[in-house]
């Protein structure tokens, strides 16, 4: 489901609808990392920018258990009921635009 909402449909990719200078700095930056745009021109902006920045925080070794999971987690483990404020429907139709 998630992949589906960042991802383009009907054929569009992300490249069709980047500026050429803009283009060609993202590819400039995906290629610091190892990367390249091909890879991910099927993706919505949004899960372009999230790889980006998952890219950066494990090159700054800053990668760790964000503060949901670690909630979960402990949720969990004290066997409590876990409510949220938002559905994951309502956060992956934000990355639609």
């Amino acid at each position: 489901q998630m992949l589906g909402a960042l991802s383009y449909t009907n054929n569009e990719t992300l490249s069709q609808k980047l500026e050429p200078e803009i283009k060609a700095l993202l590819e400039n930056k995906l290629s610091e990392f190892g990367a390249n745009l091909a890879k991910l021109d099927g993706f919505r902006p949004a899960m372009v920018s999230i790889v980006l920045m998952s890219m950066e925080l494990q090159k700054q070794n800053l990668m760790g258990e964000g503060v949901d999971a670690y909630f979960t987690k402990k949720a969990t483990e004290d066997n409590k009921t876990k409510n949220y404020l938002e559905t994951i429907e309502f956060q992956l139709e934000l990355f639609k635009t």
